[in-house]
C-alpha cells in the first residue's frame, strides 16, 4: 500500500517524521530529486512515468529554499505545512458567484446572450450541492450597483472618456467595450445595460436558491466609478473586498466557484483566487454564461494558470482529498515560493 493511502492524523508530528523518513531513502536526513519523486507520485496517486522531469524538477526548487539540491528536515516542515496537509486535508469554500434575479430573468438574463444559456438551470444543481456536500465556508458574491455605476451604458456621458476610443460617444452602442480616463488611469469598460441595481429586485438572489443561515454575503461593484467582475477584487485591482481576508482567517485551501457568469464574473473569481494562493475548481455543470467563444478562451486562460474544471459528479473526491490533481500541487507550491 502506498504511503499516503494509509490512515493517518495528519496533525501529529509523528505522521510527519514518519512521512520524512519513509521516503528519505538510505536516511540521509534530507530528500533528493529522487526522494521527492517517490513522494510527490505517491501523493498524486500517479506513477513514476507520469509526470515529467521537469515537473518534478520545478516542484522540487519551489520547497529547496537555500537552492542546495536538498530538502532538509527545516525545508520539509514548509513542504508538509503548505503542501502536504492542504493537498490532503483540503479546507474548502464554495463561492457562488451572482445568482440573482437580473442575470437570470432580468434586465441583463443570459438566455438573450449569444450561447443561450438559461442562467435559472445553475439553481437547482447549487442547491443539491449545498445539500448533499459540507463545504468549509459558503459564499454568495451579489453584483450590487448605484444607479449611476460606470458599467451601465446609460451612464457613459456620467464620466469622460479617453480620447484613444476608436468610436464617438454617438456612434457607441450597448454591450460595446470603451475606455474611460479615471483618475487612477485609463479604464477599460465593456457596456451592459443597467443590472443589479442595490436594493432592487434585479439584485437579490434568486429566491430559489438555497442560502443557509451561516453563509457570507460579499457585496461587489458598489463604487460608482469601478467595476468588480471578481468577488476578491475590482477590475483594476484598486481595492479588494473582505473575501480573502475572510478565507485566509477560515484557513480555507480550495475554493470551488460555480454561478454566473462563467466568461465573467465567475472566471474573473477563480483566477484572483489562482494568483492569492488558492487552489480553483469552476465546477462546470453549476454554472453558465453569455458568449461561447470568450467562454472558451476564458477556460483557455484558466488551464493556463492551473484552474481545474470539474463535474458536481467529481467535488466528492476533491473535498475529500481523495483526488489530488497536479494542478493543485504547482498553485500550493507557487505558492510556498513566492512567501
Amino acid at each position: 500500500m502506498a504511503f499516503f493511502d494509509r490512515s493517518f492524523d495528519f496533525v501529529e508530528d509523528t505522521t510527519k517524521l514518519e512521512c520524512f523518513h519513509f521516503f528519505d531513502e538510505n536516511d540521509k536526513q534530507h530528500f533528493d530529486e529522487d526522494d521527492f519523486k517517490r513522494l510527490i507520485t505517491s501523493l498524486l496517486n500517479q506513477n513514476g512515468g507520469t509526470l515529467s522531469e521537469s515537473v518534478i524538477k520545478e516542484l522540487f526548487l519551489s520547497f529547496d529554499s537555500n537552492a542546495d539540491n536538498k530538502i532538509d528536515a527545516n525545508e520539509f516542515e514548509s513542504l508538509w505545512n503548505n503542501f502536504i496537509i492542504p493537498l490532503k486535508h483540503p479546507v474548502t469554500a464554495l463561492l457562488v458567484i451572482d445568482v440573482q434575479n437580473d442575470f437570470i430573468g432580468g434586465s441583463l438574463a443570459l438566455k438573450h446572450g449569444s450561447a443561450k444559456q438559461d442562467g435559472y438551470e445553475v439553481v437547482p444543481i447549487i442547491n443539491e450541492l449545498i445539500e448533499k456536500m459540507h463545504f468549509n465556508v459558503l459564499v454568495y458574491s451579489l453584483d450590487y450597483h448605484p444607479a449611476n455605476h460606470i458599467s451601465f451604458y446609460d451612464n457613459i456621458k456620467l464620466y469622460k472618456l479617453s480620447n484613444e476610443n476608436e468610436k464617438s460617444i454617438e456612434d457607441i452602442k450597448l454591450f460595446d467595450t470603451v475606455l474611460f480616463q479615471g483618475t487612477n488611469g485609463k479604464i477599460e469598460q465593456k457596456l451592459w445595460p443597467k443590472h443589479c441595481v442595490s436594493e432592487s429586485w434585479g439584485s437579490e438572489l434568486h429566491q430559489n436558491l438555497r442560502v443557509p443561515e451561516e453563509s457570507v454575503l460579499i457585496y461587489k461593484g458598489t463604487k460608482p466609478d469601478i467595476d468588480s467582475y471578481s468577488a476578491f477584487w475590482d477590475n483594476m485591482k484598486l481595492a479588494k473586498t473582505e473575501l480573502d481576508d475572510l478565507l485566509k482567517q477560515k484557513n480555507v485551501t480550495h475554493v470551488l466557484v460555480c454561478g454566473l457568469a462563467y466568461d465573467y464574473c465567475v472566471s474573473s473569481t477563480a483566477l484572483d483566487a489562482l494568483e492569492l494562493g488558492y487552489a480553483a475548481i469552476i465546477i462546470d455543470d453549476a454554472t453558465r454564461g453569455i458568449d461561447e467563444n470568450v467562454i472558451q478562451l476564458t477556460k483557455e486562460k484558466l488551464a493556463s494558470n492551473n484552474c481545474i474544471f470539474a463535474s458536481c459528479s467529481e467535488i466528492p473526491n476533491i473535498v475529500k482529498g481523495k483526488d489530488i490533481r497536479l494542478e493543485f500541487a504547482q498553485v500550493f507550491a507557487k505558492s510556498n515560493k513566492n512567501n
